[in-house]
């Protein structure tokens, strides 16, 4: 007996000594591994606390130095470097420190001379490049900005560069970024001709997302045009469009419907500017979109009847440059989009919009809402004749469990009428907006910090109530609801939903 424990206490001590042993070899693999010990750096990277941890650890050997250096150059956009740190950077080592740089924003950049200090430098690992209004040196020449335009390049995002972008430019993009998925291009000038960038489409057929906001005079010069159209809808692999001029061309998507019979087929989300015909017939070449956001361009409203070919849209969008007025029962049409979670009518200056035909009952409105179980975002600012009463919120409650953010712009509500309603009606909400909590014309019996209470019963995670008329009974309401959640002006920070 005493022998098998002997013998038992030897293979112990042996399979301890042997686990010793292999714990300081893995140690010594991932210290001498360049991948694993990447991936050890990449994390120290990400918080800003521990990067002074990678300048010690660059001082170790050659190897930790080079490792060290690609994880704090080399980061994506919580980790870069601000685009003036390359500058500051002797000449001599400077390029060592860009062959690591991945990522370049200079948005918000206002020294010029930053570009010139990179003239001649390589970028041989840049994946993603912001350049945004640099201006031009002091004699109106423009600064150097060829040498971020590399063969890794995958995103591009060119702002408000005003004069400074032409045909040469797109010409040398397509020329040695082969690997380009995302391009997007805002407020660029008028130097582009409506050729150069269909033939810039043409020629970069790898893109994913591309998003459009030209400086042009639409009736003058036609850079969207049915032509450059067509050649984006050939497209496999593009999921994002967002195209922010106006469509001026009625039957641009009509001739690319005629020569190309299965358009945008990896389409997920598209942002599309026009007149009602332009989005009808959009919409017919989109069924498998995902998210779409319309700014119309007319009083008409005559697309709703066209946009129920997308039956999986999750996130609809539209907005009003004119007076417009769509008609209840395209409204109550909407219902059909059973998958949808963010219907939205919103107005750009200029423009609102008005529900037509018979006020909506309350069996109506709930046969609307019944239609979208998964609505977690309603944002409907529209002028209706009559505008429907409190008694409407059960509905709501009722049928969207999951709602997250309210926003019913031009109705004023009577609080009070929350203490008769089973509670929690919201009890997901976290974003309210009214345009007053209160009825001049209902006598007032409950005080404000009754209101504030019955608003925080009703809605428990509420994190923003907002009340667009600015009157002393609505800042006294606010004021009693954020003393019951106990929060303060300090630590107030309103979500962006």
């Amino acid at each position: 007996m005493l022998e098998m424990q002997s013998g038992e206490m030897t293979k112990t001590h042996y399979k301890s000594r042997k686990n010793k042993y292999n714990k300081t070899s893995a140690a010594s693999q991932v210290l001498g591994s360049p991948e694993l010990l990447g991936l050890v750096f990449e994390k120290l990277a990400k918080k800003r606390r521990y990067r002074s941890c990678l300048v010690n650890a660059a001082r170790v050997n050659s190897l930790w130095f080079e490792v060290a250096i690609s994880a704090l150059w080399g980061g994506g956009h919580q980790t870069a470097p601000p685009v003036y740190a390359l500058a500051s950077v002797a000449r001599a080592r400077r390029q060592l420190y860009a062959s690591n740089l991945r990522y370049l924003n200079f948005d918000g950049n206002k020294d010029a001379t930053v570009h010139a200090l990179n003239d001649g430098l390589s970028f041989p690992r840049l994946k993603e490049l912001t350049l945004n209004n640099y201006g031009p040196s002091g004699d109106g020449q423009r600064c150097p900005t060829s040498q971020y335009i590399q063969r890794a390049l995958e995103s591009i995002k060119i702002s408000n560069w005003n004069e400074h972008l032409d045909d040469a430019f797109l010409a040398n993009v397509v020329q040695s970024c082969p690997n380009l998925r995302t391009v997007n291009l805002d407020h660029t000038g008028k130097r582009l001709s409506a050729k150069s960038l269909s033939d810039f489409f043409s020629a970069t057929q790898n893109l994913t997302d591309i998003s459009l906001n030209l400086d042009v005079n639409d009736e003058d010069n036609l850079l969207i045009n049915a032509d450059m159209l067509l050649h984006i809808s050939t497209f496999n692999g593009l999921e994002k469009l967002s195209i922010e001029n106006r469509i001026v061309e009625a039957d641009a998507f009509d001739k690319v419907r005629s020569v190309n019979s299965r358009p945008f087929p990896a389409l997920r989300q598209l942002r599309l500017c026009g007149r009602s015909s332009v989005i009808s017939s959009a919409a017919c070449l989109v069924a498998d979109l995902r998210e779409l956001t319309i700014t119309l361009f007319e009083a008409e409203v005559s697309f709703i009847s066209n946009l129920l070919a997308i039956p999986l849209l999750v996130k609809l969008e539209m907005w009003a440059t004119a007076d417009s007025l769509i008609k209840k029962e395209d409204f109550l049409a909407l219902r059909s989009f059973h998958n949808l979670e963010e219907l939205r009518f919103g107005d750009q200056p200029g423009g609102s919009w008005s529900l037509g035909g018979e006020p909506l009952t309350e069996s109506e409105f709930a046969h609307f809402c019944s239609g979208l179980p998964l609505l977690k975002i309603f944002s409907v600012g529209m002028e209706m004749e009559d505008y429907p009463p409190m008694s409407f919120f059960p509905i709501l409650s009722e049928h969207w469990k999951s709602l997250e953010f309210l926003d019913l712009f031009f109705m004023t509500h009577d609080l009070q009428q929350l203490a008769y309603m089973p509670a929690p009606m919201f009890p997901n909400l976290l974003w309210w907006e009214m345009i007053s909590g209160y009825d001049q014309g209902v006598p007032q019996t409950l005080t404000a910090v009754q209101v504030g209470r019955l608003i925080d019963n009703h809605a428990p995670r509420l994190k923003e109530l907002d009340f667009c008329e600015d009157q002393k009974k609505d800042h006294e309401i606010k004021q009693a609801w954020m003393d019951v959640r106990g929060i303060t002006s300090r630590d107030y920070n309103p979500l962006n939903l």
